[in-house]
C-alpha cells in the first residue's frame, strides 16, 4: 500500500510540474559545481544512484514466501526496476522542465524546489508529506526483510541461533529486530548527517554485493543439472556489475577516507561473527546429539 502510494505521489508531482509550470529557460554555459576529469563526476554521480536504484537485490530475501521464485523472481525484479527507473527519468525531466538543468544542479533539495516552484509557501509541506511516506515505506520493507535473513543465517550457522528463534505467540523474532535496530541506529547516531550517512551505506553496500556477486563464479564453476545457475553474457556481464560495484566503492573511499575505514571494519567484523555463530551451532548440534 505504501509503495502504491509513493508511486502516485510521484506520478502527480510529475504530472503537476508539466501542468502548472512553464519550461524554465535554458541553462547558459557550464553547469556550477562540475569539475575534475569525467569518469571521476560520473563515479561521484554514482554513488546517489546507487541508492536511489538500490533494493532489487533484497528482494532475495523474501524466497522462502514466493512460490515457483525461479519463473517469478525475474518478473518481479525486472518490473520493479523498470518502474523505478521510469519514475526517476520523468522526475529528472520534470525537474528539467520546471527549474532547468542550471536550477537544479544549484538546487541542495531539488525535491523541495519543485514543490516549492508549484505549491509556493505550501511546497515545503508538500514534499514533507512525500517524503515522509518513501521513509515510511522503505522502514517498512527494510523491516519486513532483513530480520528474515538473520533467520536464514541461523539456520546455517552463521549467526548465533538466539537471532534466529521466533516467538511463538507473536511471530515476531525479538532478537532478531533488536539486532537489526542497534545496526541501524549507531551508524546513524554516530554519522549525524544523511549525506555522510549516504556514503557509509554506498561504501558498505557496494563492497557487500561485489563479494557477493563474485560467489556466482564459484557457482557456475560447479553448479550440475537442473539447479545449475545460468545467464547470458557470462561472465562479461558480471565481471562489468562488480567492476561498476568497485568503482563506486573506490571513489566513497577517496572522498571520505575516515568513513572508508569504519564501513570497511564494520565489514570485518562480520568474519569473528560468523565463526563465533559457527561454534554456537556446532555446539548445540552436539548438545542435542548426546
Amino acid at each position: 500500500m505504501l509503495s502504491l502510494l509513493k508511486i502516485a505521489l510521484m506520478a502527480a508531482l510529475v504530472m503537476a510540474a508539466f501542468a502548472l509550470v512553464r519550461r524554465a529557460p535554458p541553462a547558459a554555459g557550464a553547469l556550477g559545481g562540475a569539475h575534475g576529469p569525467w569518469p571521476l563526476r560520473l563515479a561521484t554521480a554514482l554513488v546517489p544512484c546507487f541508492y536511489a536504484y538500490g533494493g532489487y537485490h533484497l528482494t532475495m530475501n523474501l524466497g522462502a514466501d514466493l512460490k515457483d521464485a525461479r519463473r517469478r523472481f525475474p518478473l518481479a525484479i525486472g518490473a520493479g526496476v523498470l518502474t523505478v527507473v521510469a519514475l526517476y527519468l520523468l522526475l529528472n525531466l520534470a525537474y528539467q522542465h520546471a527549474l532547468g538543468a542550471g536550477g537544479a544542479a544549484d538546487s541542495p533539495l531539488v525535491a523541495a524546489a519543485l514543490t516549492g516552484a508549484l505549491f509556493e509557501a505550501a511546497g515545503k509541506a508538500v514534499v514533507s508529506v512525500v517524503v515522509f511516506f518513501s521513509a515510511a515505506g522503505f522502514v517498512n520493507a527494510t523491516i519486513v526483510h532483513m530480520p528474515r535473513t538473520f533467520y536464514a543465517l541461523a539456520e546455517d550457522g552463521a549467526l548465533p541461533p538466539t537471532l534466529g528463534k521466533v516467538n511463538a505467540r507473536t511471530q515476531a523474532q525479538e532478537a532478531g529486530l533488536l539486532f537489526f535496530g542497534a545496526t541501524m541506529l549507531v551508524p546513524a547516531l554516530v554519522l549525524g548527517s544523511f549525506a555522510k550517512l549516504l556514503d557509509y551505506v554506498i561504501l558498505v553496500d557496494t563492497v557487500r554485493l561485489a563479494v557477493v556477486a563474485s560467489s556466482l563464479f564459484v557457482l557456475r564453476r560447479g553448479a550440475q543439472g537442473e539447479g545449475g545457475l545460468a545467464m547470458r553474457s557470462y561472465p562479461l556481464l558480471p565481471a562489468l556489475y562488480i567492476l561498476c560495484l568497485l568503482t563506486v566503492a573506490v571513489q566513497v573511499a577517496v572522498l571520505q577516507p575516515a568513513l572508508a575505514l569504519g564501513g570497511g571494519a564494520l565489514l570485518l567484523t562480520g568474519w569473528p561473527l560468523f565463526r563465533f555463530g559457527r561454534r554456537l551451532s556446532g555446539t548445540s548440534a552436539r548438545v542435542s546429539g548426546s
